[in-house]
């Protein structure tokens, strides 16, 4: 699952792979929160991001987190 937040709307947006991805809003204080297959999918397709190789959840804020939301469901 990855959850969009737009901290300065208070939007929040979840996707799951195989899902049609939702309009989000990207504007202000942004972030991406993954796990599972989607964190996976981040990985393996953008591989210039941050990311920890623990278990568990990785988070990214900013324009890393506009660069997920604008193509991870393309």
């Amino acid at each position: 699952m990855i959850q969009f937040v737009n901290n300065d709307t208070g939007q929040t947006v979840t996707w799951v792979i195989g899902q049609t991805f939702p309009s989000v809003n990207l504007a202000g204080n942004f972030t991406a929160v993954a796990d599972g297959a989607e964190k996976s999918l981040i990985r393996d397709n953008f591989p210039g991001l941050p990311y920890h190789k623990g278990g568990g959840r990785v988070i990214w804020r900013g324009d890393d987190a506009r660069f997920i939301a604008d193509n991870v469901g393309l």
